[in-house]
């Protein structure tokens, strides 16, 4: 079967080989054609190109009178939606030769691992085959990195070595070797590890490029350890154990907190705690000023639409994403008043399914497109890859370039070139876990490092606008102007519709 717009479904011929290459036992497989075969629910033919064998849904008619099956794409459209935009993604690898820039990156290819794992549709060998080759070369990526950190610290140690050899000569030339030795200790670099599990992810890269950065800035002793998501706690724990002085991980504010309980002397960097942010005296809880960079965003859009009209898909419908929202309406009405702004929310609490499912994501920012929205703002986590879906898909249908705009990463620069997602993602708002890393790591080595809610904002660099594409570069002077008077304080952003509705 074919997805196409909306809930609209097609036939699609299927090589019989695709089908043989799912990892399901061939005799079975054999056995269910047969059986389905006999009962004209499928027809059998061969490619007129190729003449290899093909499979097809007998008539169209089954698609929406057969039950079963129509229950089975209800339930599964979701999961068929990302299989499809997976082969529309394998055929571009192999069309390239296999070149290693058609792989996923990021955020995408940590998503559609997880989904892989996850989810009852079978994957081709070369569908799986495509997953693995993203993955190693992920790996290897973050091997040559280990690499080049081992090798720095390698120099490191034997620099040091040589150096406390020469320093100890010399201060026991002068009588004063006690004294010396142990001055020198006190004012060693403090160390500083940080943890992540190996599902981080885009959110892990950015923190451990922050941190690499922090490390080598401020001539911090650190190290980096990549565990299993289920050892990250108890790699959390070994490291203060260890006398860790500070400790920056992605893992639950929860368990960075009972961790944290049990070693007062250690200090600990969490990210987006939200509502769970705690008062221990050696945590800092660190998040992002999200409205502010949802106001640029909004400025954006409403500077680069075409329609008059933009549209906002919200994964949930909780305070976080409104403050987003927010945020990008009044974004927009500082650049035109009279401007429509339309609002889509997935799902609502007590059902979070809305950050993580591509057909309502899809189906949304298509009512907003077709109801003339010309540029659609995102923060609804993987869901926000159905609205970049609906933009390219609707754009050539309604005649008009069709933007997204991404969150949280730079959504657009993680794609390849002939990605075509990337033509659609005007900018993307980013949350900078890197800058925030860096930051810490050098307040900690100053010993200036305080302890509680800690906000990253314009001002600090904390949130921005992603600049690849070059989408935006023309209307950088009106956006850079609305940047210094948010940090001057000469505009106050509002991080609820109820402070937009009061201003």
């Amino acid at each position: 079967m074919h997805l196409g717009q909306g809930n609209r479904v097609a036939r699609r011929r299927t090589p019989l080989t695709e089908l043989t290459s799912v990892d399901v036992d061939t005799v079975t497989l054999s056995e269910i054609l047969d059986e389905f075969g006999r009962h004209r629910l499928l027809s059998y033919d061969r490619d007129p190109v190729n003449g290899d064998a093909t499979v097809e849904v007998a008539h169209d008619a089954l698609l929406t009178e057969w039950p079963r099956l129509a229950g089975w794409l209800d339930h599964y459209r979701d999961d068929l939606r990302r299989r499809a935009a997976l082969g529309i993604a394998v055929e571009d690898w192999e069309s390239s030769g296999r070149q290693d820039d058609y792989l996923f990156t990021g955020s995408r290819l940590a998503e559609y691992e997880q989904w892989s794992r996850d989810s009852a549709v079978q994957l081709t060998a070369l569908e799986r085959e495509f997953l693995g080759a993203g993955t190693q070369r992920r790996d290897e990526d973050l091997s040559e990195v280990a690499a080049r950190r081992d090798e720095r610290r390698r120099l490191e140690r034997r620099a040091r070595t040589r150096l406390v050899a020469l320093f100890v000569a010399v201060i026991l030339l002068a009588g004063a070797a006690t004294v010396g030795v142990f001055a020198w200790l006190r004012n060693r670099p403090p160390e500083a590890f940080a943890v992540f599990p190996t599902s981080g992810g885009v959110f892990g890269a950015m923190v451990h490029r922050g941190f690499s950065e922090g490390i080598a800035e401020f001539d911090v002793r650190g190290d980096i350890s990549i565990v299993p998501d289920d050892e990250a706690q108890d790699e959390i724990t070994a490291v203060s154990d260890r006398g860790a002085e500070l400790v920056v991980t992605l893992e639950d504010c929860g368990i960075v907190d009972s961790v944290a309980a049990e070693h007062p002397d250690t200090h600990y960097l969490a990210f987006d705690c939200m509502d769970a942010i705690g008062d221990l005296p050696n945590v800092t809880y660190a998040s992002f000023a999200t409205e502010q960079g949802s106001f640029l965003a909004g400025a954006a859009a409403a500077l680069k639409s075409e329609t008059g009209v933009i549209g906002f898909v919200g994964g949930v419908k909780i305070s976080l994403i409104e403050q987003f929202r927010a945020g990008y309406v009044a974004g927009a009405r500082a650049v035109d008043p009279g401007i429509d702004i339309r609002s889509e929310y997935l799902t609502e609490p007590p059902n979070f399914s809305g950050f993580g499912n591509e057909t309502l994501g899809f189906q949304a920012a298509e009512r907003l497109y077709r109801g003339g929205a010309d540029i659609v703002f995102h923060a609804a986590g993987v869901s926000g890859f159905g609205v970049f879906e609906s933009a390219t898909q609707l754009s050539p249908e309604l005649g008009r370039q069709l933007w997204a705009i991404g969150v949280d990463t730079d959504q657009g620069g993680e794609l390849s070139a002939d990605d075509p997602w990337k033509r659609h993602i005007l900018t993307s708002m980013q949350k900078r876990y890197d800058r925030a890393t860096s930051v810490v790591v050098g307040e900690y080595s100053r010993g200036v490092l305080t302890p509680g809610a800690r906000v990253f904002d314009l001002a600090s660099g904390g949130v921005d606008l992603a600049l690849s594409g070059g989408f935006i570069d023309d209307i950088q002077p009106q956006l850079e102007q609305f940047r210094s008077q948010i940090v001057a304080g000469d505009i106050e952003v509002p991080v609820s519709l109820g402070e937009l509705a009061s201003s």
